[in-house]
């Protein structure tokens, strides 16, 4: 008891002074036990020349106020990586792609769906099935001008909801049509697909291997933070009833070993195979690093669904 009383304490130690622990909990209706979890990375720390154009945290927006509190653009890290290879191609011809939107919370999904007029929800996502957005799998974007910091003219604006939004819209300009098809075949060049209704709203491959999160801006973790680190402790919390034993045999975060993402996302998914608790997910792990020793410390934290014998 007096063992487990000090990795309780030790547990409410980090989350309240380290200020590591994420207490938002996934309001997600489709959370399966056989969804990859979220390996978010934020945009801009891949190339500091992707630019952001947040309209969701402004009030230039279809909602007309801000629905964001930051300006900030993620995507799950397959899809992230091949963002920055259209990049890379754009940065060849002076160009470069802004971003409109990535990630959105679940709830964010729900009240657009809530807001907007019936005629207009084929340009929103049905929170009862989620939107790609919401899996961190979609983007919206376009492309600017390196030197001159200018948007390249499109058929519309962004989130317009009118026929020219149409990635096959066929009254715009030759210069407008020009650039909405190089953005279209660089993205899809990189395994990306266009919304029938949106040319900005690009939807990469996959996206049904992740579930529905709704994880705030401020609570997405850059778990690469800890690669090259070795796991020094691994902690329990919450589980009052159930021995640490049952659960280090199903936990592949061993103390003494190189920490690797693989093993936490296998970790959280064969501990919800007990069916003890109540499913967890990434953000129900904390960590803190110890940078000089080059070390990290980490916490799960349980509930229990009954008591157990």
């Amino acid at each position: 008891m007096k063992r487990k009383f000090l990795i309780t304490a030790y547990a409410l130690f980090l989350a309240l002074f380290f200020s590591v622990f994420s207490a938002a909990q996934e309001q997600n209706p489709d959370k399966k036990e056989d969804k990859k979890e979220a390996d978010l990375i934020e945009l801009t720390k891949l190339d500091k020349t992707i630019k952001l154009d947040i309209r969701y945290a402004t009030a230039n927006n279809f909602v007309g106020k801000p629905v964001y509190p930051e300006a900030r653009a993620f995507l799950q890290r397959p899809a992230a990586e091949a963002l920055l290879r259209v990049h890379k191609k754009l940065k060849e011809q002076g160009l470069g792609l802004v971003i409109f939107d990535g990630y959105r919370p679940w709830t964010i999904t729900k009240m657009f769906w809530e807001v907007v007029s019936l005629e207009q929800r084929k340009f929103v996502a049905d929170p009862a099935k989620g939107s790609k957005h919401n899996r961190g799998c979609a983007i919206d974007l376009s492309i600017y001008d390196l030197k001159t910091g200018a948007l390249l003219d499109m058929p519309s604006g962004y989130d317009e909801f009118t026929e020219r939004a149409s990635p096959d819209y066929k009254g715009a300009t030759i210069l407008q049509t020009k650039n909405r098809e190089l953005l279209r075949g660089l993205m899809e060049s990189e395994g990306f697909t266009v919304n029938p209704n949106e040319w900005w709203h690009f939807d990469y491959k996959g996206w049904q291997d992740y579930g529905l999160y709704d994880v705030p801006f401020a609570k997405i973790r850059d778990a690469g933070e800890l690669n090259g680190l070795v796991i020094r402790h691994v902690y329990f919390s919450g589980n009052e009833f159930t021995g640490d034993k049952t659960i280090r045999k199903k936990v592949f975060l061993r103390e003494g070993d190189d920490f690797d993402i693989k093993d936490l996302y296998k970790s959280v998914k064969e501990i919800n195979k007990l069916k003890i608790f109540e499913p967890i997910t990434d953000q129900d792990i904390s960590w803190v690093i110890d940078k000089e020793k080059k070390q990290a410390d980490f916490v799960f934290y349980f509930k229990e669904k009954k008591k157990t014998d």
